[in-house]
């Protein structure tokens, strides 16, 4: 997947949730010190991203009807050398990376699927995919298979409420409380009571994790509605993203690559 006519700027300030300030950037250079109003599709907190003075990318609104100008894709976490450290925070992308690694047989624990359809209803849930395979293989059943994705944006390098830790940096979720997400956990296990195979799949939108677990200290609640649906047979599965930027010396715009990257372990249990 590839984001094209990225722009680069500074965050100044997010707000109201779906806002942010960003003064645009040309060659590394404010090109004024007059902030545009963007749109950010994120309703999480962005905890430990929407910091002011952050490096952040931003695309030109596909609707020129729109009453934003510019929505802000990427947040940059340069470290100490510079180099750079990418989060995508438009969670939007979640599902349309899916679908794109989906097409590629990409999906770690999945690649046997050929097909899906998105925002299929089940009893009284909407989840994001269903999938299927028209090859004639029976080991896969005749139910579909029912998958909701979210997208992951949070870190953590503190493994202290990890039964089992391990080193490295932790993707977490949610980075907000979030009652939709348990009810999205209510109808796998549903799914999975009537026979069907259910996924909570973890969209991690940066590559810097090692592996995943529920964020216990933000919601509780959530992360044990998560570790039930995994005792009760609905798989948790997490994979990450690579990035690379792309030559745009002869369009003069930013072009970034977005590929499948590596699955990562799953740890839910909290030490008590």
């Amino acid at each position: 997947m590839i984001l094209s006519d990225l722009i680069a700027g500074r965050l100044v300030a997010r707000y109201k949730r779906f806002l942010a300030d960003v003064v645009l950037e040309n060659d590394g250079e404010a090109e004024s010190q007059s902030p545009i109003t963007c749109h950010i599709a994120n309703p999480g907190s962005m905890l430990g991203l929407a910091n002011e003075g952050a490096r952040v990318y931003v695309q030109k609104a596909a609707n020129p009807k729109s009453k934003l100008p510019y929505s802000v894709k990427l947040i940059d976490l340069q470290n100490e050398t510079g180099k750079d450290n990418l989060v995508i925070v438009d969670t939007h992308l979640a599902n349309r990376l899916f679908a794109n690694f989906f097409s590629l047989g990409a999906l770690h624990g999945l690649a046997q699927y050929t097909q899906y359809k998105t925002e299929q209803v089940f009893e009284d849930s909407r989840f994001d995919f269903c999938l299927s395979s028209t090859d004639g293989n029976t080991t896969l059943g005749s139910l579909p298979v029912w998958l909701e994705v979210k997208s992951t944006t949070l870190s953590s390098d503190y493994p202290g409420s990890i039964a089992t830790p391990q080193a490295g940096l932790y993707a977490m979720f949610p980075d907000a409380k979030t009652e939709r997400g348990r009810k999205h956990l209510q109808g796998l296990i549903r799914a999975v009571s009537l026979g069907h195979r259910a996924i909570q799949f973890f969209m991690i939108m940066r590559s810097d994790c090692s592996a995943f677990s529920p964020c216990h200290h933000i919601d509780p609640a959530y992360a044990a509605a998560l570790v039930e649906a995994r005792d009760r047979g609905v798989e948790i599965l997490a994979q990450d993203i690579k990035f690379a930027w792309l030559d745009s010396a002869s369009t003069g715009s930013l072009s970034l690559s977005i590929s499948p990257g590596k699955a990562l372990p799953c740890l839910l249990e909290r030490a008590d």
